[in-house]
C-alpha cells in the first residue's frame, strides 16, 4: 500500500479533473476520484473553498519515449500554461514544465533509464520556505519511518550561484519507502505551500499516527481532523492506515 498519497483539491470538480487526466496522462488506472500514474496514487477532491494548487508541489513524470512525452505535453497544455518550454536542456534532451487547467504542475522529462521512477511528487521550496529544501527533507527522513536519502545536487555543483542563494537544484529520497523529490527555487516566487495540494500519510497504527502528527505539526491552529501544517508550510493529513 502506498503510504504517502498526494491529494489535489480540484475546481470546479474532482470528477472533471479525473476525466481530464484519464484522457491526457499515459496508462492511467484507478477508479472514481483516484488516479494511478506510473505507480503513483493521487487522490482528487472537490476544491470548494480550498486554495487552488500551485507549483510548490508538482509532479515529475519521466518517459522513455519522446513521442509519448510530446503527446502528454500537448494534452496538459490545453487550457494550461507552459512555465518552461518543451525543449532540450542541460539535464535532459527533452524537458518541459507545464501548469494545467486545474493549477496542477507537471515536469515532463525524457529519461531512457527503465529503472527510473515514472511519477514522483516534488516539493519546491520557495516563498516563506525559500532555500529550506535540505533542512526540510533531512527532517522528514528523520521522523518518517522507512525513509532514506538518495541523491542531492547543489546549484554550486553545476557552477550556478542563484541571486537568491538557492542551494539544492535537485534531490531525491524515500519517505515510507516511496520516492519523492525536492528543490530550492532558483528565483524568488510569490507563492509557497498551501493545502491546495497536500500529502495524505497513512500511519501503521494510531500510536504512529499520533507520533507523526506531533512531529510534523508546527501550527496547532492549523490542526483539524488529522490535518497538520509543518514548519515549512506543507500540509499533511495523517491517518491510521
Amino acid at each position: 500500500m502506498q503510504k504517502i498519497v498526494p491529494t489535489i483539491w480540484c475546481k470546479p470538480s474532482a470528477h472533471e479533473a479525473a476525466t481530464f487526466y484519464r484522457e491526457v496522462l499515459p496508462d492511467v488506472t484507478g477508479a472514481g476520484e483516484e488516479i494511478v500514474i506510473g505507480g503513483l496514487h493521487i487522490l482528487l477532491a472537490d476544491g470548494g473553498e480550498r486554495p487552488r494548487p500551485n507549483p510548490a508541489i508538482n509532479f515529475l513524470l519521466t518517459f522513455s519515449d519522446a513521442e509519448k512525452l510530446r503527446r502528454v505535453w500537448a494534452g496538459l497544455l490545453e487550457g494550461g500554461t507552459a512555465l518552461m518550454d518543451l525543449d532540450s536542456y542541460a539535464h535532459s534532451p527533452l524537458y518541459g514544465w507545464v501548469e494545467d487547467r486545474f493549477g496542477v504542475n507537471w515536469q515532463l522529462m525524457l529519461n531512457e533509464d527503465e529503472d527510473a521512477p515514472r511519477a514522483v511528487p516534488q516539493l519546491m521550496f520557495c516563498g516563506a520556505a525559500q532555500n529550506k529544501a535540505a533542512e526540510a527533507t533531512d527532517y522528514y527522513i528523520s521522523v518518517i519511518p522507512h525513509s532514506a536519502p538518495g541523491s542531492r545536487v547543489r546549484y554550486a555543483d553545476m557552477g550556478q550561484m542563484p541571486d537568491n542563494g538557492a542551494n539544492i537544484v535537485f534531490s531525491n529520497f524515500t519517505l515510507y519507502g516511496q520516492w519523492c523529490a525536492a528543490m530550492d527555487s532558483a528565483v524568488d516566487q510569490n507563492f509557497t505551500f498551501t493545502e491546495g495540494l497536500s500529502l495524505r500519510l497513512y500511519a501503521a497504527d494510531q500510536e504512529e499516527c499520533e507520533r507523526l502528527r506531533a512531529a510534523l505539526s508546527a501550527d496547532p491552529a492549523a490542526e483539524e481532523d488529522g490535518w497538520v501544517q509543518d514548519a515549512w508550510g506543507v500540509s499533511w493529513q495523517i491517518v491510521a492506515g
